[in-house]
């Protein structure tokens, strides 16, 4: 259901957009909202499972600069390098940052 503006009020109605195989019975849109809700919900934090390209791409995405990768740095270090990085990016005052 979606809320649409009929005249002067606001009346409850189908989505009507079409629901792919694996979607819950969701269209697109309304499937990554019930995600996001999901996550936030419970304070994940998806930026945990990326790797490090996606992590840089992230960075690249949000305008900030990468911290280069020190002279023989594992990738596992530089890796949780960029991690941090992309959590000091402040989220805004409706998502809290849970750390576990």
């Amino acid at each position: 259901m979606e809320q649409r503006e009929v005249g002067d009020s606001l009346t409850d109605a189908p989505c009507g957009a079409e629901a792919p195989n694996g979607h819950a019975g969701l269209c697109e849109s309304h499937y990554k909202e019930y995600l996001v809700s999901r996550i936030n919900s419970h304070s994940l934090d998806p930026a945990e499972l990326f790797t490090g390209e996606e992590l840089q791409r992230h960075l690249a995405r949000c305008g900030r600069g990468q911290p280069p990768r020190a002279p023989g740095e594992d990738e596992a270090a530089y890796r949780n390098r960029l991690y941090q990085a992309i959590t000091s990016i402040p989220l805004g005052d409706k998502i809290p940052r849970v750390r576990k």
